[in-house]
């Protein structure tokens, strides 16, 4: 069983570890939502891209995915 891709009934994932690129700075909340009633995705939360682009606030990414980044599983299914 994956932490970061598997949902139980009322249990909150950990965020995922290491998550960088050229546009994510340092401070990033990211994490996999597998629901049944939407698509997969990844989503990147971070501020300091925000205060780049906009002088502040926070920017949201959200990447739809169909496997776990962590385990290889499939998801959606």
């Amino acid at each position: 069983m994956c932490d970061f891709c598997e949902r139980a009934e009322k249990w909150e994932q950990p965020p995922l570890p290491g998550v960088s690129g050229n546009a994510v700075t340092g401070r990033v909340a990211a994490g996999i939502y597998d629901y049944k009633t939407t698509p997969p995705e990844l989503q990147i939360n971070d501020p300091g891209l925000a205060k780049k682009l906009w002088g502040g606030g926070n920017a949201s990414i959200h990447i739809r995915i169909q496997y776990c980044p962590m385990c290889g599983r499939k998801l959606g299914s």
